[in-house]
Parts: structure tokens; C-alpha cells; sequence
């Protein structure tokens, strides 16, 4: 794709675009048909068992591509405005996909951090693109500084993994936790540095997660970096960062080492109040910041940081001690990344889109009146919000109903009353962005260069316009149909079937490692 423009008389970034949207597409298309081979076969291990092909890989990937489908189509309309006509940012796109389908796929610890620095590296770049903006500059700056710390962490993780198991397999790590030899045979030498290396490894991991308190300099780098590169961020990432925490953690549970195929029993303590702690403390603080902010883009950034909090509701009651639930926590856990990956990547799709071409209305008072002006682009940007607040029948309303009755399930209902309040807490900034939009006159002086724009053609884009509908029409979808009272709309129950299907491919995965390893 890097030589496409090299062939061209004139250079256009849309030509780079669109073909990267035309590759995901078919990507997708692809994945679609595995998915279906997929629920009647094993799964497959590639390349010496270092990745594996499956259903719950398969799931999570499928939201990647959808991620990078709808970011691309935002990008290429968001270049056209910054007058960028050069289209290697699309390519560093595609790598980042590339990076995360990897990491979703990795059985290995080894190729899941080259996976995860694929990824990063083009993030990064992505970030500061535009190099005559100071603000995305800052952002590229912030968030390499805290992807650096995130590696270097998680590679201390997997080097103290490695020198207690012998094995850079997770299935070998697994079989070390529960029996207490490395892969040599011999009694693992210093069982604290085994545990210690599985906290640093989850911690760089929650690095990206966006977990508090890592997430210190997160909110400045989604808000210095381009819009639809925030989107694809909080989206994207945050999906295949989710995939290997699960992942590592179902193999690292406890449970016991003589059955086959061993369940999850519990984490390992004190894994099981950490993970509590940071669940508590991400659904919370960034809650009450966020009711302090004027940026739209910050008050979006730390609602996604706040939603990491509620999906780690999920990680945590995917593994207990009281053996409830197990598969219907991940099932969830997957159902609620697919409702926020589109509604989080939608507003800041739209965000980017109201605030001109260099962002620079970017303030709540700058959406004064936007509704009447923009009414399109404001109904779309309305049922985002709605579901982010978890307003019923959206998806983001089912993907909490979920993940809270998960946890009423399996008997931790103060942790669940916790997240409701921290959940309505959320609604009051929420409400702000729609009562700006609706509720309040624009200034003349920004209501006729608004106008201007639109006659000029600015706002206008019919792929920007049906991307964003699809998004609206799938939130609504997604929202009609995980239980019997809402079965209204063909077909919508099954994507709640196929979540529940790709969380019992990983509950089948170490059976099949097994098999295969040894």
C-alpha cells in the first residue's frame, strides 16, 4: 500500500484509504466465514503453536477489523479537511490492526509483545501525524513515555515467567502455576518471582487497559491526538488489550492440575482483591473528574477509562472461587467490548467532525445549538451518548445489564451496587453534552461559519454519513435483542449466541494445547 501513490500522477491520501478500508473489508469477510467453521472444528495452531486460531481469537479480531473499517473511513475524511495528501497513515493503520489481531492470537509470550510493540509503534505515530500540531505532538510524546513503561514492565513480567517455568508457552506457564515444576521437570526454585512476574505482566497490560492508576497521562493523549486516531485508540486497543487479560488470567487461574481440561477455580490471591481494586477505583475517579471537564474530548476520554472499569467487573467474576458463571462472564465481558467499541468510536468519530478542522471547538459551549444545525450527526452523536450512559434499549444499557448481573450471580452484589453508582454518577456529563447540543442557543459569530461550512461541502461525505449510520443502526440493534421480551429485531440475539460461543472456545482452549504440547 506504501507504493500505491508512487504509481498515481497525483498523490491522494483518499486512494491509500480507501483501499485500506477495501482490505479490511475483505479481512472481515473472511474472519465472518471462519467464525461459522469455527463453532464445529478444533481450533488450529500455527507457526510452532506460537498463534491460535479460534473462536474467542476470532471474536475479538472481528471487533478489531470493525474498529479499523469505520476509523479508516473517519480518517480519510478527517486528512481531506487537515489538507493532508500523503496517505502512509493508513498503512501505519493497517499495522496497528495487524499488531492487535497478533495479540489476540498469541499463545506465546514472546510474540505477544513483538505483536503488542507493532501495534504501539504505529499508534504512536498515528498520535503525532500532523507535525505542524503542538497538541498531537504532546500526545505522541505522553503516550509513548507511558507505552514505554507498559513494555518495559511487561518484559520484566515475561523474563521472571520464563526463568521460573522454563517456557515462554502459556500452557507450560499454566501447567508450572498448578503444579509447582517448570517444563525441565524440577520444583520451580522461587515460587514469589513466578507470582511476581504474573503482576508485572498483568500490570503492563492494564497499562493499556487504561486502568487506574495507569491511565495518568491517557486523557492528554486522546485529546491532543486526532480525533478518529482516539477513536480507533480507545476502541481497538482497549479490545485486544481485554483479550490477552483474559486470556493470560484463564491460564493462570488456579484450578486443578489433574483434570484435562481444567476450569477456573479462582485467581491466584491476592490477584483476586486486585483485580476488585481496580475495577472500584477505574468505574470511580475517572467518573468524578470527568464532571470537572469542558473538553468534550477529555470528558469521552475518561468515560472510556470509566468503562474499563466496568468490563473489569467482568474479569473478575470470570474467575471465582465459588465456580459460577464462568463462561457467562466472558460472554458478557465480550458482549459489552463489542456495544462500547461502537458507541466510544462513534462520539469521538463525531466529535472531531463538529470541532472544525483543527479541533479547535472542542469545548462543551461549542456544541451550543449543534443539534438544530447539524441534526444528523447530532442524533447519531445523542445515541452514543445514551448508550454510554446505559439508557435502555440501547446496547451499552445491555452490555452493563450483563456484566452487573454477572456479578449479583456470583454473590459479589456490593461490587455490583458499587458500579451501578459509579455507572449513574457517569450520567450527569453525560447529560451535559446532550443539554449543550439541544438545550442551548449558539453564538451568531459561530452559528454563520458553521453555515459557511456546510455550504461549502465541509460537513458533507456520504461513506462519513452511512459509516455513522451503521453505527447508530447497530447500537439500536445490539439493544433489541439479548433477551426474550426484546426479540423484535431478526437476527440481533445472535451476535449475544456468538459471544457466548467464542467464551466457550477459550474455556476448550487448554484441552486442545494440551493435546497438541504434550
Amino acid at each position: 500500500m506504501l507504493l500505491i501513490e508512487a504509481f498515481v500522477r497525483k498523490p491522494s491520501q483518499q486512494i491509500s484509504g480507501y483501499f485500506s478500508v477495501f482490505a479490511q473489508v475483505i479481512a472481515l469477510a473472511l474472519l465472518w466465514r471462519q467464525i461459522f467453521i469455527f463453532k464445529a472444528i478444533e481450533p488450529v495452531a500455527l507457526f510452532r503453536h506460537t498463534i491460535q486460531i479460534d473462536g474467542f481469537g476470532l471474536f475479538v479480531n472481528a471487533l478489531i477489523l470493525i474498529a479499523g473499517i469505520l476509523a479508516s473511513i473517519a480518517s480519510i475524511d478527517y486528512l481531506r479537511r487537515q489538507g493532508v495528501s500523503h496517505g502512509e497513515y493508513h498503512a501505519f493503520q493497517l499495522f496497528a490492526v495487524l499488531g492487535m489481531m497478533l495479540m489476540v492470537s498469541s499463545m506465546e509470550l514472546v510474540t505477544l509483545f513483538i505483536s503488542l510493540e507493532l501495534m504501539s509503534l504505529s499508534i504512536y505515530i498515528m498520535c503525532g501525524y500532523r507535525r505542524d500540531n503542538a497538541r498531537g505532538i504532546e500526545s505522541a510524546i505522553k503516550y509513548f513515555l507511558l507505552g514505554g513503561f507498559a513494555a518495559a514492565i511487561l518484559l520484566f513480567g515475561i523474563a521472571h515467567l520464563f526463568g521460573q517455568s522454563g517456557s515462554t508457552y502459556l500452557l507450560d506457564i499454566a501447567r508450572a502455576m498448578r503444579t509447582g515444576l517448570s517444563v525441565s521437570g524440577s520444583t520451580i526454585g522461587n515460587p514469589a518471582l513466578m507470582k511476581l512476574g504474573m503482576a508485572m505482566f498483568a500490570a503492563g497490560i492494564l497499562f493499556k487497559v487504561a486502568a487506574v492508576p495507569m491511565h495518568f497521562w491517557l486523557p492528554d493523549a486522546y485529546d491532543g491526538a486526532p480525533a478518529p486516531v482516539t477513536g480507533f485508540m480507545a476502541a481497538a486497543v482497549k479490545a485486544a488489550a481485554f483479550a490477552v487479560l483474559v486470556k493470560f488470567l484463564y491460564f493462570t487461574s488456579t484450578g486443578n492440575p489433574a483434570e484435562t481440561n481444567p476450569r477456573i477455580t479462582g485467581l491466584h490471591p491476592p490477584f483476586d482483591q486486585a483485580i476488585l481494586f481496580f475495577a472500584c477505583v477505574t468505574m470511580l475517579i475517572p467518573n468524578l473528574i470527568a464532571l470537572c471537564q469542558t473538553s468534550v474530548k477529555r470528558i469521552l476520554a475518561y468515560s472510556s477509562i470509566a468503562h474499563a472499569g466496568y468490563m473489569l467487573v467482568g474479569v473478575r467474576c470470570m474467575a471465582n472461587y465459588r465456580g459460577v458463571g464462568g463462561d457467562d462472564a466472558t460472554a458478557a465481558l465480550l458482549y459489552y467490548l463489542m456495544a462500547y467499541g461502537l458507541m466510544t468510536l462513534g462520539a469521538f468519530i463525531i466529535v472531531g467532525r463538529l470541532s472544525g478542522p483543527n479541533e479547535e471547538r472542542g469545548q462543551l459551549d461549542d456544541l451550543n445549538g449543534i443539534g438544530y444545525r447539524q441534526p444528523f450527526l447530532s442524533l447519531v452523536m445523542a445515541i452514543c451518548v445514551l448508550s454510554m450512559a446505559g439508557s435502555p434499549p440501547l446496547a451499552g444499557f445491555w452490555g452493563k445489564y450483563l456484566v452487573f448481573k454477572t456479578a449479583v450471580d456470583n454473590g459479589y452484589i456490593g461490587f455490583a451496587v458499587f458500579a451501578i453508582i459509579s455507572s449513574v454518577i457517569a450520567v450527569f456529563y453525560y447529560l451535559r453534552i446532550l443539554v449543550h447540543m439541544y438545550m442551548r442557543p449558539a453564538e451568531a459569530d459561530f452559528a454563520q461559519e458553521a453555515g459557511e461550512e456546510e455550504a461549502a461541502g465541509v460537513l458533507r461525505g456520504w461513506d462519513f454519513k452511512v459509516s455513522l449510520g451503521a453505527i447508530a443502526f447497530a447500537l439500536i440493534w445490539l439493544g433489541m435483542g439479548p433477551f426474550t421480551v426484546l426479540k423484535i429485531v431478526p437476527g440481533s440475539e445472535t451476535l449475544w449466541n456468538w459471544s457466548k460461543v467464542a467464551a466457550e472456545a477459550l474455556s476448550n482452549q487448554h484441552e486442545f494445547m494440551s493435546k497438541m504440547l504434550f
